[in-house]
């Protein structure tokens, strides 16, 4: 078992193809790690577990990763996942890999993404905690709670927003605007 990153430095993200050394049909559930430089290479974090069922390993689509920094080095790795939740050896990347991002992204639900690529501005970038305020029946004074857990970021952004923003359909594709009827427009 083996992973091969594929250049999609434009896109903000890193393609990952999952490739197997002796490919005949699996099952199981097979985990993606990733580690980076500034833990030294030595923190591995799990970022996708994939359940296979009688299928090759070369079958799978690409996984792509966008929860990338731009200018980090990162390695990747497959271990597979028994029944009982036991690990077998990680293969891992051997030279690790970075992107250095030319343009800022916006990640939406399902993969959606996209690309501000014409004079964006962020003025700002804050960290907003929920609070709550508890007033209390015989006291004088409420109590505040804070929950550090959630910390919504709160950045504004201006620019300039084109259908050029969106060169790879990552966004917004004519399949999604128009669905079964994307076959009937041309343009």
């Amino acid at each position: 078992m083996a992973s091969s990153v594929y250049e999609d430095e434009e896109e903000g993200r890193m393609a990952l193809k999952l490739v197997d050394l002796e490919p005949r049909f699996r099952s199981g559930n097979y985990c993606i790690r990733r580690t980076d430089e500034t833990s030294n290479f030595q923190d591995w974090v799990d970022i996708k577990i994939i359940p296979i069922k009688q299928q090759k390993i070369d079958e799978l689509p690409i996984y792509y990763d966008y929860t990338i920094n731009s200018g980090v080095y990162y390695l990747y790795a497959v271990q597979e996942i028994d029944r009982n939740g036991n690990r077998s050896l990680m293969h891992s990347m051997e030279t690790p890999v970075s992107r250095n991002f030319q343009y800022s992204y916006l990640l939406g639900e399902g993969g959606k993404q996209l690309k501000l690529k014409f004079d964006n501005t962020m003025q700002s970038f804050k960290i907003q905690q929920i609070e709550s305020k508890v007033e209390p029946i015989g006291n004088k004074h409420p109590t505040i709670t804070r929950n550090a857990v959630t910390e919504y970021k709160i950045f504004p952004l201006a620019g300039l927003i084109s259908f050029q923003m969106d060169d790879a359909k990552i966004f917004c594709s004519k399949d999604s605007v128009y669905g079964d009827n994307a076959g009937y427009h041309k343009h």
